[in-house]
């Protein structure tokens, strides 16, 4: 998906909101969770990210993870790349409004560090988090 943080934002939305409706007729789309007792249905979504940029959806000691997780309360974990992949995977499970709620977070950071290495390449310097991730 290309385009501004919101617009690929409510497209992800609009996908979850998809999946979510397709469970109910087709259960390999998602698996039932028990959650404080009731059953939940929980999915899995993985996001390809560029490796460079898994130091900015990190963070120092893992607090920014921490933070989407927290928010969350999704499981989220940057996976190692297979031997012959070039990306790293982003993996979010858990039911669709806690998905939905990770993903938007690790799209804007990944807003934020695409913006920061362009402004880098282009001489404009940068800064933050995310450049040092990338040296």
């Amino acid at each position: 998906l290309g385009g501004t943080t919101d617009a690929v934002g409510a497209a992800v939305g609009l996908l979850l909101a998809e999946l979510h409706k397709t469970c109910a007729t087709n259960p390999s789309v998602c698996t039932p969770e028990k959650l404080h007792g009731e059953t939940v249905m929980s999915f899995t979504v993985r996001m390809f990210v560029n490796p460079a940029s898994c130091g900015s959806i990190i963070g120092k000691g893992g607090t920014v993870i921490a933070n989407i997780r927290s928010k969350s309360s999704a499981i989220v974990k940057v996976e190692e790349a297979a031997p012959d992949a070039k990306d790293r995977s982003v993996c979010v499970v858990g039911p669709v409004e806690r998905v939905h709620i990770a993903l938007l977070d690790v799209i804007a950071i990944l807003a934020t560090f695409t913006k920061q290495m362009r402004e880098k390449a282009a001489g404009g310097g940068g800064g933050g988090a995310a450049s040092r991730a990338a040296d």
